[in-house]
């Protein structure tokens, strides 16, 4: 793996699918910090991801992926996101996930890829979500999503939903993606 994950044990994944999005991003630079991290946590067939379904009071139903903002005491943007995972989703622990070393990056944030084989995951809200009033900060329920609904839910950022669905439904044009990567 990498520096840029910190020499952190290696948890590859082999799932074919995660690997082709994974080369839509890029490998970070060594000591790069964004400001926060999320997870792009995808079953171990590739069909599922995990998502946050938030419900304000003011808004439309929206789904995000689970993560946040990094602290001082992250000592990787990695581990950044395994503590935000673990605090959103509780029963998804660190080491649990296989994350690939290249990110997706939108809005000086980025987005690890992985994939769990564990689906049977019994989702608990906690970390400080757990604590607001639904009535002043809305609802978090997280979950299991089809990639193919992407379309149809509104996930955001919608930047970074477009390329998992576009990884997904296009296999071919990722394909011609890779060779110029190699290249």
């Amino acid at each position: 793996m990498s520096e840029a994950l910190n020499g952190e044990s290696s948890r590859m994944v082999e799932n074919k699918f995660v690997k082709n999005l994974a080369a839509l991003g890029r490998i970070p630079e060594v000591g790069e910090r964004p400001a926060r991290a999320r997870a792009i946590i995808i079953n171990h067939e590739g069909t599922k991801f995990i998502g946050i379904l938030r419900q304000r009071v003011d808004s439309d139903p929206y789904v995000v992926f689970p993560g946040g903002g990094l602290e001082d005491s992250d000592q990787t943007f990695l581990a950044g996101v395994e503590r935000e995972v673990e605090e959103e989703l509780t029963n998804v622990h660190p080491g649990s996930v296989s994350y690939v070393e290249n990110v997706l990056e939108f809005d000086n944030q980025f987005y690890l890829i992985g994939t769990i084989k564990n689906e049977d995951i019994n989702f608990v809200v906690g970390g400080p979500e757990k604590d607001r009033d639904p009535a002043q900060h809305g609802t978090f329920l997280p979950g299991w999503y089809l990639i193919s609904d992407i379309p149809q839910l509104n996930v955001v950022p919608q930047e970074v939903s477009l390329k998992l669905t576009d990884a997904y439904n296009q296999p071919q044009q990722l394909l011609s993606h890779l060779i110029q990567l190699k290249e």
